[in-house]
């Protein structure tokens, strides 16, 4: 029993002593224990290219690490500096380390008196991180093994182990360790050399991840293809840590504690000279210290050997130096990289890990140590005590303010407004952006693209896009584009019949009804019939995609599979910005940007070049450049008979990057000016400020929705005048996921966030533009009569819970947050979806409601692995393929034409 609270009372004083820095170090580890995205990120390291991130995240590690155990010795150096109080720096430092392995001074009747408070080594509390990431990876990794559980068991165990036995080696083994450490020193000439090839060691371990290795698909990472070496990897990389640490303790004289192999304690110390000074007993007082003097350490034993404090000291300033020049570097990199949109490339358990550890050496540097030691210098008998006390005080305070302002800052006011991101227009004319009503828009659309001339019924398509992060951009662009492949190959078999059916009739009315076919089919298309799509959250980004691939529709022919565009976009970290974002630079970097250049720099800012610029490389990387330019050189040569320089393929890389640079940096409105072919866009949000729904629209929507049109909303501003509203930025707010993205502010609607606070599906939009058109056919039945078949495409990435009977669950002051977290999936989201059903089976078109879903859930995140993607690209190959069938069966051949092939081809 009493093991047991000398145990709890090591516990309570560890916690007491450090748990601001425990909780900021596993943090981030739990996080991506506890979270369902720690599992997809995990899965990332997978993906091709992941060998540096292997390497970086160990290293963030090693970083956090030391950033817990090493004394912040340059605080020292700072104190003097900022209160121009001259210490003895050794000294100070002997009693900053003290206080770290729990000793602590305290002013008391006698000044002289130590308060010790037994902790555990920090170098045990530096181990956590790991612990809980290697407990992580088997989780993620062998779940569905069948003796995962063993598994689960056996490495707590394994670890325990193997610390232990790291310390009775060294404990027990000590002669033979100084032996082996002096021969090492012996026979590289200097201790320098030896410590420079201790480091290569750690070097060469550090880059074990870039190892390739020869693969069906070419070079692999050893990782990639032996899973269980990631667990291997991250074990051994604890052990080196620890085995550090323990030799820096071991070599500092810093290994003393609460061992009984160790040295007397300063507890037994301080007990015996109480002793002897009660006692009286002057002869055995200097009996006992002539004893303590003569008990030197032996030479080869580095657990008893007494260090120099100036060398002690110097050690410390080395490593804390190393530490704070490492986690500020990565800081700037990391700074440096965002502002140019390419943090992407760092995985984001690198990005937390390491700010983990900036903090934790900011804190330290700038206000934890300064606190300690000024009460350290306050409770030493200087003579000069009345003259600093008024000065300490006065640099506490301003310590402590300094905090409380930055808290209050970061949490409650931040220096950046999050105003929603603006180009400047050069020749701005407030017509051109002009929305129309919703009827005037439809009206001619169906003129433009030619339905007006058709004699039989046109197949007009409303597509919904459920939120959902990368997996639902991902599943709704690789269903938007499957469809329209599968359209373009069900008319270009048509035209083939045609043509041949054509070469064989002699019938002149049967041939021009057969030129009529193959003239509409060579431009008809998916695209084309679509007339609206509504999109909420992670769908909104897989609707912006697919409209830019129609932006570049001269381009498309080349491309062989679209798959592997799809899975370059989304197989992507979007995490890492909107990380970093949250946690620093919103509130720091980019709020100076915003408030010197006016350019509204934030996380989404950053987010949205991502988007832009991983789309413009993932469609030039599915493009054979030089076939496109040869094309654009042939067309020039058959324009003209003057000599025109041919076009390089920079020019065709160029061109390609400037159209795509238009349509996501461009107004909302610029693909919709003067051009009726596109379909209706709605990326719908939400106004935080007020809660309710809202979605930018081309069209003027005021007569059948009462939700708020925010692209009018803002057009009816002032502060709209000669600015352009990005599509990106747009879509972007359509997908504003809580965290990951600021809630940026509309002018004239409030601050907009996630589509999925309100209703988390797209139904509730689609179904008002589908009561539009009944109504609208329904009011010019003479236009429209009998021409209309609408069908409407839900496009689904999770399931649509309903629970009817819930489990009874105790009362907690947490149930209003989990009602509100559910009411936009499984309330208003529900309730959207079979209101939509309802309707099309009360106007007998329910066979036109199609649902393509996968059969599994899968992760939401902002980062797909290649293995999540793979599974999603095999449901969208296999799954629902009587959808597939009924979609494609909706552009069968014409009624009229049937009748003409059956006769050509019978040879009648």
């Amino acid at each position: 029993m009493k093991f047991l609270f000398l145990w709890v009372e090591k516990l309570y004083n560890t916690i007491r002593g450090n748990g601001l820095f425990i909780a900021i170090a596993v943090f981030f580890p739990f996080v991506i224990y506890q979270l369902d995205a720690g599992r997809e990120i995990l899965y990332f390291l997978n993906n091709d290219e992941s060998g540096l991130n292997l390497s970086l995240i160990i290293f963030s590690f090693f970083m956090l690490s030391l950033s817990l155990w090493c004394i912040p010795a340059w605080s020292i150096k700072l104190f003097q500096q900022l209160t121009a109080i001259d210490l003895n720096e050794p000294e100070i430092h002997r009693s900053v380390s003290d206080n770290y392995y729990g000793y602590t001074s305290y002013k008391a009747i006698d000044r002289s008196e130590n308060l010790i408070r037994e902790q555990f080594a920090v170098r045990y509390i530096a181990l956590i991180p790991w612990f809980l990431f290697l407990i992580t990876f088997l989780i993620v990794f062998y779940s569905y093994k069948s003796k995962f559980f063993l598994y689960l068991l056996a490495l707590p165990v394994l670890i325990f182990v193997s610390i232990y036995l790291i310390d009775y080696i060294i404990g027990k083994k000590k002669h033979h360790i100084e032996e082996v450490r002096s021969r090492l020193i012996k026979r590289f000439k200097s201790k320098k050399v030896f410590v420079t090839v201790v480091l290569l060691c750690f070097l060469m371990f550090f880059m074990a991840p870039l190892l390739q290795v020869p693969g069906k698909e070419g070079s692999l990472s050893i990782f990639t293809m032996y899973p269980y070496l990631y667990l291997a990897y991250f074990y051994l990389g604890m052990l080196l840590m620890y085995l550090f640490m323990k030799f820096f303790d071991y070599e500092t004289g810093r290994n003393k504690g609460f061992s009984l192999q160790k040295n007397q304690t300063r507890e037994e110390s301080s007990n015996s000279e109480k002793n002897e000074f009660s006692n009286n007993d002057e002869a055995l007082v200097k009996e006992q210290r002539e004893n303590q003097k003569n008990q030197k350490t032996e030479l080869n034993s580095l657990a008893n050997k007494e260090v120099d404090q100036e060398d002690e000291y110097k050690a410390s300033l080395r490593i804390h130096g190393f530490v704070c020049g490492i986690t500020f570097a990565f800081f700037a990199l990391f700074v440096y990289l965002n502002f140019n949109f390419k943090l992407n490339a760092i995985n984001p358990i690198v990005v937390c890990i390491m700010i983990s550890a900036s903090a934790i050496v900011g804190i330290e540097l700038f206000f934890t140590s300064q606190i300690l030691i000024s009460k350290l210098v306050s409770n030493q008998d200087a003579p000069n005590e009345s003259v600093y006390g008024f000065r300490l005080k006065v640099y506490k305070y301003c310590l402590l303010g300094l905090v409380f302002g930055i808290c209050f800052f970061y949490f409650f006011k931040s220096f950046n407004q999050s105003l929603i991101r603006v180009e400047p227009v050069e020749k701005y004319e407030k017509g051109d952006y002009a929305q129309e009503q919703i009827g005037d828009y439809f009206d001619q659309w169906w003129k433009s693209n030619g339905f007006d001339k058709s004699a039989e019924p046109v197949n007009v398509f409303l597509i919904s896009g459920q939120g959902g992060g990368s997996r639902a951009g991902a599943w709704f662009l690789l269903n938007m584009l499957k469809m329209e492949n599968m359209v373009k190959s069900r008319n270009e078999k048509e035209k083939a019949d045609l043509t041949k059916c054509l070469s064989k009739t002699k019938n002149k009315i049967e041939a021009d009804q057969i030129r009529e076919r193959i003239a509409y089919l060579e431009s008809d298309n998916f695209y084309k019939h679509i007339f609206s799509i509504s999109t909420v959250s992670g769908s909104s980004s897989g609707a912006q995609m697919y409209m830019a691939f129609h932006q570049l529709d001269e381009y498309n022919a080349d491309i062989k599979d679209s798959t592997k565009i799809v899975k370059e976009i989304y197989t992507q970290n979007y995490l890492s910005s909107g990380l970093f974002g949250l946690l620093i630079s919103d509130f720091t970097f980019d709020a100076v940007w915003d408030f010197f250049t006016g350019e509204r720099r934030d996380r989404n800012y950053a987010f949205q070049n991502e988007e832009k610029n991983l789309f413009k490389k993932a469609y030039l990387k599915s493009h054979s450049l030089s076939v496109i330019k040869d094309e654009k050189n042939e067309k020039l040569a058959g324009k003209s008979q003057k000599n025109i320089p041919e076009i390089s393929k920079d020019e065709v890389v160029q061109e390609i990057e400037r159209k795509i640079d238009l349509f996501f940096d461009g107004d909302f409105m610029s693909i919709y000016k003067q051009n009726y072919t596109n379909p209706l866009l709605f990326l719908n949000c939400t106004v935080v400020d007020d809660g309710t729904r809202g979605y930018f629209s081309p069209v003027k929507t005021d007569s059948i929705s009462y939700a708020k049109n925010l692209y009018g909303d803002f057009r009816d501003c002032h502060a709209s005048d000669n600015k352009a509203l990005p599509m990106v930025t747009c879509v972007n707010q359509s997908q504003a996921f809580p965290l990951m993205n600021s809630y940026n502010y509309l002018h004239g609607s409030g601050r907009l966030g996630d589509g999925g606070f309100y209703e988390n599906s797209g139904n509730e939009t689609t179904l008002e533009i589908y009561d539009f058109l009944k109504n609208h056919t329904q009011k010019y039945s003479q236009k429209y009569a009998g021409k209309l078949n609408l069908i409407c495409i839900n496009l689904i990435n999770s399931k649509i819970k309903n629970r009817k009977n819930s489990e009874y669950k105790q009362p907690s002051f947490l149930n209003t947050v989990v009602s509100l977290a559910s009411n936009p999936f499984y309330g208003h989201q529900y309730v959207a979806v079979q209101n939509l059903k309802k309707r099309m089976k009360k106007d007998g078109a329910f066979s036109n409601y199609i649902e393509l879903k996968p059969d599994h859930d899968y992760t939401l995140t902002r980062m797909l692995s290649t293995k999540t993607f793979a599974d999603l690209s095999k449901a969208n190959k296999f799954i629902n393929n009587e959808y597939m069938h009924t979609i494609g069966s909706f552009f069968s051949k014409n009624p009229r034409v049937f009748k003409v092939l059956s006769v050509a081809e019978s040879g009648n």
